[in-house]
């Protein structure tokens, strides 16, 4: 199986981002739907998150599936949560 490097720059900007395209998606759902912005946003978030864990890796091996399935679940658990807490206070 070929080596690939993986570029800290990649790493750094898929973290952050969709980071951002999350914080602008729930900046607009409390601005048009301020009552379930949360929830919503909260759902989408999870669903994302699920539907970018690396579940299949044509020409990646176990461990390095592993390890990315780890950096997105550490994301996932540091953001969502921030964004909901944050967004609660201000409602």
């Amino acid at each position: 199986m070929p080596v690939h490097s993986v570029l800290i720059g990649l790493v750094s900007a898929s973290s952050i981002v969709p980071t951002l395209l999350g914080w602008a998606l729930l900046e607009l759902l409390e601005r048009f739907s301020p009552r379930r912005a949360t929830v919503v946003w909260t759902v989408l978030a999870i669903l994302t998150l699920v539907g970018s864990l690396p579940f299949s890796g044509t020409g990646i091996s176990t461990t390095d599936r592993l390890l990315l399935a780890l950096m997105h679940l550490i994301v996932g658990a540091v953001v969502i949560p921030t964004f909901v807490i944050t967004s609660l206070r201000r409602s």
